[in-house]
Order: structure tokens, then sequence, then C-alpha cells
């Protein structure tokens, strides 16, 4: 039974069943990211070995890139959560034509991404104040990223709409695949000589290119099969998901009668791939403007947080490499903490979505209240493991022992925010499933503006990076308060599906 079944079953679900369901559907997806944020540990010991000037480097446009992939992911989701629904109410119609515009709509706004962030790419480490010593290998880091941005594009729309029939294991699996992938070739394309098993092999040695590099092929291998498997989803396959017009038959019947060959089936071939062809890029104006409602204010949102985390990277550049490095160490190893609870976000979405979709809206919220008590208790859990074990993770990180001491400190401050931070992320998922995305993210940028820098500008100058990682750590207990204030005024996000109803 899929999970479209599952929801949309007569009997009523027990809290056990509930949670059990959360559960399952969430474990997929919070072992692909840690197994994600274990290879990132490893890609950030590869490139910390480099030396602090790389590793700064890396850590200078690091944010920029995160900037690029949240648009990306709110391009996705404005279609996503669409199927989610129309998988709940069983409408595969619906979902496949869905996934169809949203391959052509998305694909074409990251070419447009990729342009701009390939122009601007020469002079970016300049407007971030770093070093000028920094700025060829972050400009060529950022450039390579940039150019794969369609690869991403087309890997994370896989994944949300794999996520959104109720599939979480195939987008799992290879977003463990793309961790161990990219390793690999982080392996050949970084160093000059790669030993194993006592054995010595020649490898390219491009450096901070070559992490770039490693990366972006790891996600064209994995986007072949995320692809393949999407297409063979019965929600998400394309046939039948677009349907010529009789203006398109008709103007498909003038072109072949206008052509003259001797062989007649030319004349059909001709015909048929025009009417094909045509048709295929016929986009219902209605679900693009949907998918706008609710992907507008997730990229408005994901545009000004990041501003601001590039203006935060800008405010501790200042303080010197070893700052800048252990600040973008810290941000890595704190992904061990919250990258499970995006996990189970997805999961929330997916649940919330097709519950909403199936006219449950009880059911929806259960799920969503479940989901988020679920996510803020493995944060913690993290969080505790996390504070303990920070020294030994810096010192795995850089051989730096100022880089080392710096880095514990403030990941050990933030800590304190991890399970407020988990309700956040999970409230975020449950309420986009209600395509509820304007107040969280006004939310969002109101924490960031409002507390976040403005505490930063006020407290770098006397305590440093600590100073920075405080105001981080306040703001984000903010947020959490403030989503869970939401979520709970379900009249506000749940008005328009009781009215359905």
């Amino acid at each position: 039974m899929d999970l479209s079944e599952t929801i949309n079953r007569k009997e009523p679900f027990t809290k056990g069943e509930i949670y059990k369901l959360v559960w399952n559907l969430s474990t997929p997806s919070i072992l692909a990211q840690l197994t994600y944020i274990v290879m990132e540990y490893i890609d950030a010991i590869m490139v910390g070995s480099l030396g602090v000037k790389s590793a700064g480097a890396i850590g200078l446009v690091a944010t920029s890139t995160w900037f690029l992939y949240g648009l990306c992911r709110a391009c996705s989701s404005g279609f996503s959560v669409q199927v989610a629904q129309a998988v709940g109410a069983n409408d595969k119609v619906k979902s496949k034509t869905l996934f169809r515009e949203s391959l052509i709509v998305v694909l074409a706004v990251s070419c447009v991404f990729a342009t701009i962030g390939a122009v601007i790419s020469p002079h970016l480490p300049k407007w971030l104040g770093g070093g000028q010593e920094l700025w060829q290998e972050a400009s060529i880091y950022f450039l390579i990223f940039c150019l794969s941005i369609p690869i991403v594009q087309l890997n994370d729309l896989s994944c949300n709409m794999l996520q959104s029939t109720g599939n979480m294991k195939v987008p799992s699996v290879f977003n463990a695949l793309i961790c161990v992938l990219n390793v690999v070739f982080n392996l050949f394309f970084i160093f000059k000589e790669i030993n194993f098993l006592g054995f010595s092999f020649k490898a390219c040695g491009w450096g901070v290119a070559g992490a770039a590099l490693g990366t972006a092929v790891a996600e064209f291998v994995v986007c072949i099969f995320l692809v393949y498997f999407a297409l063979r989803s019965p929600y998400l396959s394309l046939k039948k998901s677009w349907k010529p017009s009789k203006e398109d038959l008709d103007n498909g019947l003038k072109l072949a009668s206008n052509v003259k060959f001797k062989n007649g089936w030319l004349n059909f071939w001709l015909f048929f791939n025009f009417v094909n062809i045509k048709s295929f890029f016929n986009i219902n104006k209605e679900d693009v403007k949907t998918a706008l409602v609710i992907s507008l204010p997730m990229g408005l949102e994901t545009t000004v947080m990041s501003i601001a985390i590039i203006f935060t990277t800008a405010i501790i550049a200042p303080l010197g490499a070893v700052a800048l490095v252990a600040n973008a160490f810290a941000v890595t190893a704190e992904a061990l903490c919250y990258m499970p609870g995006y996990g189970v976000s997805a999961s929330a979405t997916a649940l919330v979505g097709q519950s909403l979709g199936a006219k449950k809206i009880e059911l929806a919220k259960q799920f969503a209240w479940s989901a988020v008590f679920m996510g803020m208790g493995i944060m913690t859990l993290c969080a505790v493991i996390m504070y303990i074990t920070a020294p030994f993770i810096f010192a795995l990180f850089s051989p730096d022992l100022e880089v080392q001491r710096v880095g514990t400190e403030i990941l050990r401050i933030e800590m304190l925010a991890e399970p407020l931070f988990g309700a956040s992320i999970v409230c975020a998922g449950a309420l986009r499933g209600a395509k509820d995305t304007l107040i969280p993210s006004i939310f969002n940028l109101a924490g960031m503006w409002g507390v976040r820098i403005t505490l930063s500008l006020l407290w770098v100058g006397t305590y440093g990076i600590k100073g920075v990682w405080i105001a981080m750590t306040i703001e984000l207990c903010v947020r959490g308060i403030l989503f869970l204030y939401r979520l709970k005024d379900e009249k506000s996000w749940l008005k328009k599906y009781e009215v359905q109803a």
C-alpha cells in the first residue's frame, strides 16, 4: 500500500500509527542527510588539508553557493507541494502534468541563475571583503558551481517530486550515493596523488577547483538515476501528461500539407512531431501562478536571508583567515544537528500535503505536530552529542590549533538553540504542505535582519566571532518560538481547506 492509499483509508489513525508513519517516512531521509554530513565532513577534511588559504577561499563563497541552492529549492517547492496535494486526491493526470510543467519552468530559471552566477564570479570574492590572496581560488570554485546549477536543480526537483508522492527511499539512497561519489571524485580531482591500501595512483591535483568539479560530476551521475526513477513513478510519468489542442492539430496538418515529400510517411512524421513537441511545452497558467504564490515568498526569503548570511561573512572576514575558516567549519559541523531536522521536515510536507489533498484536515494537524515533536527530539539529541565531540571534530577538520579552539567555542554556543531551531525547520515543512509560505518567510526575515544581523553588528567589535554566534543562537530561539505560534494558530493556515471541506 502506498502513502496515498494509507492516508485515504477509512479507518481512523491511532497516535501510535501516526508517529510510526512519520518515523518510517522520515528515517530514509534522515539517514541520507546523516550520510551527506559525514561525506561533507570528509570533504572539509580534504580541503582543510590544503591549508587555511584554500579552506578560506571556499568558506568565503560558501554562503553564496547556499543562496543559489536555496533558490533552486524554492523553485522546486512551488510545484512539488501541488503534486503532494494532487497525489492525496489520487489525481494522477494532474500530478503528471505538474511534473512536466515543472521540468520546463525550473530548468529555464536555473539556466538564468547559472548565467548570472558565472558573470559575477570574477568579482564576488572582492565584494565579500575577502583578502586578495583568496580571490582567484574562490572565483574558480564559484564559477564551476554556477555552471552546474541546472544539474543541481534537476536533482532537487526529482527528489522533491518523489518525496511528495511518498517515495522517500529512492531520493535517500541517491542522496547518500552522491555523497560517496563526491568523496571519490574529490580525491581524484583535488590531490596530485592518491594512496590507498599500499597502492599509489596519480591524480589531477587541481586543489580548490577540483573540489568544485568533483561535486559537479557526482551531481551529474546521480541526476541520471533520479530523473529515471521519477519518470517511472505512476504519479510522475510523462505519459498522458499532455494532450494536443485542436489548434495544435490544425496547425500541424497545415504545416504537413504545405511541405511536399514524395514519401507520405515523412509528412506524417512532420505532423506528429510538430503537434507533440509544441503541445509538450503548453503550460497551464494557473499551475504556474500557484507555484509562484508558493515559491516567491521562499525565493525572496532565500535571497534576503542569503544576503544577510553573506553580510555576516563580510562582518567576520576582517577578523582574519582563522575566524573565517573556524566559522565555515563550525557551520559544516552544525549541519550534523540540523540536517536530520530537514529529513523530518520533508516527510511533514508530504504527509500534510497529501492529507489536505484528501480533505483530511484533522489528520494533517496530527501529522504536523507529531513531526515537529520528533524533529525537536532528534535535534536535541544531536546537539548533546555535538557539544561533547566538538573538539574532536575540529581536530579532524584542521591541523591549526587556533582554528580548532575558536571553532569549538562558537559551535558549543549555538548548540543551545538546536531544539527550537528544529521546531522552526519542521514547522516550515508542515506549513509548506499547506501552501503556507508567506508568513513563515516573514518570520525568517524578521529574525535574521531584526535580531541576528543587528546583534552581530553590536557585539562583533567587543566579542569578535563569539558575538556573531551568540547573536545567531538568540535569533534561532526567537525563530522557533514564532514558528510554533504559527502552527498553533490553526485557523490562519488551514482556513481555506476548512472552507473547501
